[in-house]
């Protein structure tokens, strides 16, 4: 009949049903410590629904967190405040940060456990088949079970608004897929972390998805670490040369698929941030497996000189009533504005507010766990845009810590969030996030339509004709990633070209991708010209649509063999950031550097070859330079 709320430290929202004597009482009173605390003074009506009428109390009390306060009127009807908006606060943010360990930290004579829990009244620690009540100290509750609990499970009842709700650790390392609870995990059970061996230093990217690669495969382990693993899997990347293998999205995310049968999707539906995805780890009943399968991959990539990043997906939730941590701390994590609207920049339902000090921390700390564990060099932010500067900069200067050379980039894009422009991670603020580099979207049309420039090759960013960027480091050169159309697909059912125009000019501008300045980036697939059936976005299409064709690789080796040979060259004389002068007429390009002379034909006439020097690659005849064709030689003189 009345519910209560508590919006801020000083204020209560009462929603009255106008069933409920009209909704109208004449008294309403406050019960802290079974004291009765008269409101009528500082009532003020503040409108009404169609259901309720609405009021505001103003309060004279400090309230403390986690306590629970109840209304009741003057007809003895009783209801909890619930704590709501006050975790929007300023004030609560910086009351209830803190930089103490949270999770689970085993050793043989006991574990500790430590859950950060600002407004619950009470929280339980459900070990084994044990309950333990745990203490509060501030925003923290902890406790500390002696014994030996190794890879027992647990997971922790906390009670918020008077109602008692099964959460998850959101610092555990380990996950029971069928329990639906954690594991407690000796860390001296994880396997070490391998040197990298041979490093490839091309400052090329290659993307590709854990289950996709080894889906078409004929493997009982098909889809998993383990399978990608494989020695024939690694062979092949091994043989391209790049130096990082990009995976879409490993973290736990909605749609668990133990069979080929289930859900299928990318992973761009985050649930657990702290979790590997149990559907791709092959012995899901051991608990330490889901670490190990997951360092297997990255180790085993490591000694093939080969480093790894990950897809982070930290603008959005899957579900936001649902979601583990805001079951713990309701509202706290999202964007909202002064209406208590959410943000939906990421149109999914939902916006992270980086902004907040524990969701800072809490992203920081999974980025950490992910460098100290998994020994990712890494991370690729999903709508980076979304997040705030300030976050992105301080993740990278912890990062850096850990790891020196750690890779940090992601999509600028400007998203229509509640976050100020000038406060977001996007394209348009690259001068306050020089350390961090991005995909950039003007590189990619204008090498999608042909609109060749200097600009292009320098890997520039234009926006009225000034380049945005510091350096070439701050872009990510591609034409085709997971998402939107294949590149062979567009030109086949959009653009309606031929098989054999297509497939030259795919190759033409994977080539021309490798000769810029900034970093490269090849979609897994693109190298042999994927298809994905003409569908633009295949997020939750079928395997058949998806999965690395291998059948297919092997018919297109030879262009393969040419663009590995070109990655070689890159890295060979830093294509990344070398020097360029840049000469064109009526569409022949030439690229001169202090060692190189590139020639790029994009004019529909022939060229005539006739500098002197080495031929380093050419992707057709040396000499007679035709449409859409490349030369790469050493510096030389000219005939004559």
């Amino acid at each position: 009949m009345i519910d209560a709320y508590l919006d801020d430290y000083t204020t209560i929202i009462v929603e009255i049903k106008k069933k409920y004597y009209n909704g109208k009482v004449s008294h309403l009173y406050l019960i802290d410590n079974n004291d009765l605390i008269l409101l009528d003074d500082n009532l003020t009506y503040l409108g009404e629904t169609n259901t309720h009428n609405i009021y505001r109390v103003n309060l004279n009390l400090d309230i403390e967190l986690g306590k629970e306060y109840y209304l009741t009127d003057n007809y003895g009807y009783k209801t909890i405040v619930k704590y709501r908006y006050i975790t929007k606060t300023n004030r609560f943010d910086e009351e209830t940060f803190t930089d103490e360990f949270l999770g689970c930290d085993y050793s043989k004579e006991k574990t500790y456990f430590a859950i950060w829990a600002p407004i619950s009244s009470e929280v339980i620690l459900h070990l084994g088949d044990d309950y333990h009540k745990m203490s509060r100290n501030g925003s923290v509750f902890t406790t500390s079970i002696k014994g030996d609990h190794k890879n027992k499970l647990y997971s922790y009842i906390i009670k918020n608004n008077g109602v008692y709700y099964k959460v998850l650790d959101p610092y555990a390392l380990s996950f029971s897929y069928y329990e639906k609870r954690n594991f407690v995990i000796d860390k001296n059970d994880i396997t070490s972390n391998e040197d990298i061996v041979n490093e490839k230093k091309s400052k090329t990217i290659y993307e590709v998805s854990v289950r996709d690669f080894t889906s078409s495969k004929d493997l009982p382990n098909k889809g998993t670490f383990n399978a990608f693993a494989r020695d024939e899997n690694l062979d092949y990347l091994d043989s391209l040369d790049v130096e990082y293998i990009q995976l879409l999205p490993i973290n736990y995310f909605a749609g668990d698929y133990r069979g080929y049968d289930n859900f299928y999707n990318w992973g761009y539906n985050p649930l657990h941030h702290n979790l590997p995805h149990p559907g791709y780890i092959e012995n899901i009943n051991d608990p330490i497996c889901l670490i190990n399968e997951t360092k297997n991959l990255i180790n085993a990539l490591h000694k093939r000189g080969m480093k790894v990043t990950i897809d982070v997906v930290f603008n959005h939730v899957y579900e936001k009533s649902d979601n583990n941590l805001n079951v713990i701390v309701p509202h706290y994590i999202f964007l909202m504005n002064d209406n208590y609207e959410y943000s939906n920049g990421s149109f999914c339902g939902n916006d992270i507010d980086s902004r907040k000090s524990m969701v800072r921390r809490y992203f920081n700390d999974i980025l950490e766990l992910f460098v100290s564990v998994y020994d990712v060099d890494g991370f690729r932010f999903d709508l980076m845009g979304i997040l705030d500067i300030d976050s992105i900069n301080y993740f990278y200067n912890n990062l850096t810590k850990l790891k020196k050379n750690i890779f940090l980039y992601g999509e600028g894009w400007n998203m229509p969030s509640f976050l100020r422009e000038d406060k977001r991670s996007t394209l348009f603020n690259v001068g306050q996030l020089e350390n961090i580099s991005f995909f950039n979207d003007y590189y990619r049309e204008n090498l999608k339509y042909n609109k060749f420039d200097e600009s292009l090759f320098k890997g520039q960013y234009l926006i009225d004709g000034k380049n945005i960027f510091t350096s070439s480091n701050s872009s990510i050169n591609y034409l085709q990633c997971h998402d939107d159309y294949a590149f062979y697909d567009y030109k086949r059912y959009i653009s309606l070209s031929d098989e054999e125009s297509t497939i030259k000019e795919q190759l033409f501008k994977t080539l021309i991708i490798l000769i810029s300045n900034g970093y490269a980036f090849i979609g897994s697939g693109q190298e042999f010209y994927n298809t994905k059936k003409g569908i633009r976005n295949t997020y939750n299409s079928p395997d058949e649509v998806n999965t690395f064709d291998w059948e297919r690789k092997k018919r297109y080796q030879d262009d393969i063999d040419k663009i590995t040979k070109v990655i070689k060259i890159r890295e060979k004389y830093n294509l990344f950031e070398c020097v360029y002068q840049y000469e064109e007429q009526s569409g022949l390009i030439k690229l001169i550097s202090r060692e190189l002379l590139i020639i790029i034909n994009n004019s529909k006439d022939d060229y005539l070859n006739d500098y002197e020097g080495k031929v380093l690659f050419s992707s057709g005849d040396e000499r007679l330079i035709r449409h859409q064709e490349i030369v790469i030689m050493e510096r030389g003189n000219k005939d004559g």
